[in-house]
């Protein structure tokens, strides 16, 4: 899926998609979404994918979901939800993802939960990214918390201010 070349991920999306998978079927769905169901087989990989787009987010995928067709995998799976929040630009932007799949690492599931913040042109100080600290992380920490890895400290957690869990910042919109 992923290949050592960065550059070469630029659109592996509309590659998929466009060129190297088959459309077995698309239909409106509630609400003037469409819902599409896409097959993809590469090499051992064989996915059965469904992909729903939302009419209120100029047709944005709001739901991805794959299954693999092949007998010695039957439990890769994967599952994504997707809300989008229109920015002061006018452009629709993700803003929660919630996600599932197996555990690459054995026969468990992997969830995930994210809210994504963003800041985009002068939202953002133009010296931001220019930090002279030993560790370039340490400017995020009013907003993260990181685990302790090569950069950090020998032992502990570099901690960020207190933050609300992605459920509350949900609640209090």
């Amino acid at each position: 899926m992923f290949v050592g070349n960065g550059d070469d991920q630029y659109g592996w999306i509309e590659r998929t998609y466009l060129q190297k998978s088959e459309l077995l079927e698309a239909a409106k769905v509630t609400q003037g979404d469409v819902r599409s169901k896409w097959r993809w087989k590469s090499g051992v990989h064989d996915f059965e994918i469904e992909l729903v787009q939302g009419k209120a987010y100029d047709y944005l995928p709001v739901k991805v979901t794959f299954k693999s067709k092949d007998t010695s995998r039957p439990d890769h799976f994967g599952e994504t939800a997707i809300k989008w929040k229109k920015h002061l630009s006018g452009k629709f932007l993700p803003y929660v993802l919630k996600m599932a799949s197996e555990s690459p690492f054995g026969q468990k599931q992997e969830h995930h939960h994210w809210v994504l913040d963003w800041r985009l042109g002068d939202e953002l100080p133009s010296d931001f990214f220019q930090c002279g600290l030993s560790d370039f992380r340490t400017q995020f920490t009013p907003i993260y918390d990181f685990k302790v890895d090569v950069y950090a400290r020998p032992s502990g957690l570099i901690l960020g201010t207190p933050w609300k869990t992605p459920e509350a910042l949900i609640e209090d919109e």
